[in-house]
């Protein structure tokens, strides 16, 4: 077994994201889309930090991973963000077709990984399937890189444009909402180049091991990130507002008779 810091963390940050999640579907308060949304998208973060992890400490080969448990996450997240950013900009949001769209390359890339796995299954011992599989699983991640890119731009874009042309904007209740997003955002896009670096590494030299601890490690902290900060947090700042606007709500004026 191979045990370290750097898995250790990972190891960490995936149980994190696990107990976040079932905060956030046991608790009350956080029932809405958009939490919906993120506890979906930190809950798939997760699995994938553990796939890898489970490879990394030995727990299970490289084949076992591909053939068994790899699953492509990677095009599945970004697109749940920016669905999150959108319903949560604007909590009553219904989400159009055209939106729901953008989880065709996730379907895609799922179901021919399914398609793949049964082939190994049935012809372990086919080394074409083995190379091919590799093949379209290092296309998937390559494609993920900048179809990430793409998605996290949009979503800035759409804070952007919220925070200007919003005419129920309110500074004093949204600008904590928008400031967050913002960061969140630009932290995904260092995490995003991270991803693009090595992935990079692995098409120019394909013989050469990589070392993906940089981006594992990020994710665990992007687990931390969105699930306290995003979640329990934010979450805590929510409820007050909504105590402070039902205490102006249901104040009551007293009238002093004069005489």
């Amino acid at each position: 077994m191979n045990f370290n810091i750097f898995n250790t963390l990972i190891l960490l940050g995936t149980i994190q994201g696990f107990i976040f999640a079932g905060v956030v579907l046991f608790l009350k308060k956080y029932r809405s889309k958009s939490s919906y949304l993120m506890v979906i998208m930190i809950t798939a973060v997760a699995l994938n930090s553990l796939q890898y992890y489970l490879k990394d400490v030995g727990y299970i080969s490289y084949w076992n991973l591909m053939g068994i448990w790899y699953l492509p996450y990677a095009t599945l997240n970004c697109t749940l963000l920016y669905l999150y950013t959108k319903t949560l900009l604007i909590p009553e949001y219904k989400i159009p077709l055209k939106e729901k769209l953008l989880f065709i390359p996730f379907v895609f890339f799922l179901l021919s990984t399914t398609v793949y796995k049964i082939s190994l299954f049935k012809n372990p011992l086919d080394k074409n399937i083995e190379v091919n599989y590799e093949n379209f699983a290092n296309f998937h991640e390559i494609f993920a890189v900048f179809y990430s890119l793409f998605l996290v731009a949009m979503s800035y874009r759409i804070v952007l444009n919220y925070q200007k042309n919003s005419r129920n904007y309110n500074s004093t209740i949204v600008q904590p909402k928008v400031i967050w997003l913002k960061v969140t955002l630009i932290l995904l896009f260092v995490v995003v180049f991270i991803y693009a670096y090595l992935m990079l590494k692995v098409v120019l030299n394909p013989q050469v091991p990589v070392n993906f601890y940089a981006l594992w490690i990020s994710n665990s902290f992007m687990i931390y990130w969105l699930g306290h900060i995003g979640i329990y947090k934010y979450g805590i700042q929510q409820e007050r507002q909504n105590i402070r606007k039902y205490s102006l709500d249901k104040r009551v004026t007293v009238e002093i008779d004069s005489k």
